[in-house]
Order: structure tokens, then C-alpha cells, then sequence
């Protein structure tokens, strides 16, 4: 049977089966977790990164302005020349460069005006949390903000401070965190495979296995074959797979004890119904006797004639056990009296001068 766009019922019907195994299974589930996992832990790792390569940056630049102004510290000019200082600017990505020295800045290059600035950064006392606030908001800043960096000299006692556009910093933050994502992209492809594989053979796998057989066993547990076999594992899933193995043998053994006792059963129905044919003859011939004038049938027959009820009782009481229907007990009194005489009437104790009654 085939659907309006030609295609087989059947594998329709498989392929929904597969899809819901795919969206249901432990080992799906177990892949997207890790992959997950494994992002988030790039993730985390990611933003400290971005910080500590802001900070990396920003200390390049002060260090090649450093470079510059080590015959510049020597001189007395106010301002370096106008092409010292075009390149200098050019070189540092850089709107202003200054130092300042015993409480006095001077300006070695400057475009005009820096304008208002929204950030003032100190790299020489930032803290880790604090690079990457200020990292994060750099990056997603306007472009055309400004901002100022400043750190310490390492050849001479003395500040060195740039005036940069965002835009140049933003650059470099954003060809780096594309470099970054993509290696965290493979990172975690690769980490999250090893994590599955591992997992799927040492965990899904086994629960694999158990969860199939106890699905065969379920349905077939009288078949000696489907006893599930446990390795070797001394862990939590070998301790659950000898658990089951014994769990099913121990069953295996009860349904055989139970079809036993189901045919001693039947066997025992079967000699109860002919018993009580027998027991039903002789309680006629009993039901006669007690028309005999003789004292002593008189004297028994009675006697006869309630042993042979009880057996019936009891026979029918069999019958309605191996049904399922035994009645339950009931209170009642009895004359223990009488049925001291009767056992003496049976076995014949009525005239022993051993027991008293």
C-alpha cells in the first residue's frame, strides 16, 4: 500500500518509528547533553579569554609608544614632529599619546580634540573581573566611542597614556573571537565524540543490552536462553546485570515450581472426582444400613454416615481449592464431648479402663 506521494506505508510507518527512537533514545540524548556541556564550558572559558587578549592588546600598543618616547623622555621639545607624530599615532591606533611623569603630562602626538571618553582604563590595577566588564562592554560598544588607556613605563618611572577609537579594538576583539569560536567549534566536536563514545560503551551500550533482554524476557520467561549473562564489571551496571540474572533465574524457577504444582494439581482434581464417586456409593450403602434393626449397625451407622459426609466435604473442599474458591473459615461451637466418643466409638476405646472420659 503506497501513499498519495508514492511512498510505501511500511517505510513510513519505520521511519516514524526511527525518528521516535532517535528523539527518545538515551544515546541521542547523551550526544546533544555532552555537546552541550562541552559549548558552555567554551563559553566560560571563552569570556575570560576575550579579557586577558583586550588587555594583551591594549599593552602592545603602550609598549610600542614606549619604544617611541624613549628619545623623546631625553628631549626638551614640547611635541614631536608632525610626521614623528603621524606615524607614531598611526602605529599605536591612537587619537592622543601622552606621558606623564611627576605629576606633569606631556603630549607627544595628538590628532586634535580626543573629545568625551567613556572609558578610563588602568592596566596596571585592573582585576580579573573587572577586564572582563569592561571587555564586554568595549565590544559591544559604538564604534565611534573613545576611550583612554594607561599604564606604567617599563624603562623610565612614568605613565604612558593612549587615546584610542573603539572601532580598532573592536576589530581585533571580534577577529579573535571568530578565530576562537571556531577552534572551540572543533574542540567541542571532537571532545563531545570522545565523551559519547566513552559513555555509549561503558553506560548506554550495557543499558542497551539489559533493557532488549529484559524486553525478550518479558515476553517468552520460560525460555531458558534469555537468562541474561553478566560480565565481568565490578561497578554499578555489572552489580544491576548480576541482579538481574538472578532475579530471572530465581523467576525461571518459581514458574517451573508453579507448573508443577498446576499439573500435582490437575492430577489430584482428577483422583478427588473418582474418590468421590466412591465416597458417593458407599454413602448409600450406608444410608441402607441404618435400616438394618440390628442395635449395633444402629448403634454405628450414624457414626458412618457423618465420616463419609466429611470425607465428601472434603473432598468438595479440595476441588474448590485447586479452584481458587476455598470458602473462607467460619467460628462455630463444638461439643467436644461428642467428638471424644466418636474418635472412642472408632478406634474402639470405649471400654479402655486406661483413658477416662
Amino acid at each position: 500500500m503506497e501513499l498519495e506521494d508514492g511512498t510505501p506505508k511500511q517505510d513510513v510507518g519505520s521511519s516514524k518509528r526511527l525518528w521516535n527512537a532517535v528523539q527518545t533514545g538515551l544515546s541521542v540524548k547523551l550526544l546533544l547533553l555532552t555537546a552541550v556541556f562541552v559549548l558552555i564550558a567554551e563559553v566560560l572559558i571563552f569570556v575570560p579569554s576575550i579579557a586577558n587578549f583586550r588587555n594583551v592588546w591594549l599593552k602592545d600598543y603602550l609598549l610600542t609608544a614606549e619604544a617611541a618616547s624613549i628619545v623623546y623622555l631625553d628631549s626638551n621639545d614640547v611635541i614631536l614632529s608632525e610626521g614623528a607624530g603621524e606615524d607614531l599615532l598611526a602605529t599605536t591606533e591612537s587619537l592622543a599619546v601622552a606621558i606623564r611623569r611627576d605629576g606633569i603630562s606631556r603630549m607627544m602626538a595628538s590628532s586634535g580634540q580626543p573629545g568625551e571618553l567613556d572609558q578610563h582604563i588602568d592596566l596596571d590595577n585592573s582585576t580579573a573581573f573587572g577586564s572582563i566588564r569592561s571587555s564586554l562592554s568595549m565590544f559591544f560598544a559604538d564604534p565611534d566611542s573613545r576611550y583612554r588607556v594607561f599604564g606604567t613605563m617599563r624603562s623610565s618611572p612614568a605613565i604612558m597614556e593612549l587615546v584610542q577609537e573603539t572601532r580598532h579594538i573592536q576589530a581585533a576583539m571580534s577577529e579573535y573571537a571568530r578565530n576562537v569560536a571556531f577552534l572551540s567549534l572543533l574542540i567541542s566536536i571532537f571532545t563531545a565524540a570522545l565523551v559519547y563514545l566513552a559513555l555509549y560503551r561503558l553506560i548506554v551500550l550495557p543499558i542497551i543490552r539489559i533493557s532488549s533482554n529484559m524486553d525478550a524476557f518479558s515476553k517468552t520467561p520460560e525460555n531458558a536462553s534469555l537468562v541474561y549473562k553478566p560480565s565481568n564489571r565490578l561497578d554499578e551496571i555489572g552489580t544491576a546485570e548480576k541482579r538481574l540474572a538472578a532475579f530471572q533465574g530465581d523467576l525461571q524457577q518459581t514458574l517451573r515450581q508453579k507448573q508443577r504444582l498446576a499439573d500435582l494439581g490437575l492430577a489430584v482434581s482428577k483422583i478427588n472426582h473418582d474418590l468421590r464417586n466412591i465416597l458417593a456409593s458407599a454413602q448409600l450403602f450406608s444410608d441402607r444400613l441404618t435400616s438394618l434393626p440390628d442395635p449395633t449397625v444402629q448403634r454405628f451407622a450414624p457414626k458412618l454416615i457423618r465420616t463419609i459426609d466429611r470425607a465428601v466435604d472434603y473432598t468438595k473442599s479440595v476441588i474448590d481449592y485447586g479452584r481458587a474458591l476455598e470458602a473462607p473459615p467460619k467460628r462455630r461451637k463444638l461439643m467436644l464431648n461428642s467428638v471424644a466418643n466418636d474418635v472412642a466409638d472408632l478406634l474402639g476405646l470405649e471400654n479402655s479402663l486406661v483413658i477416662e472420659w
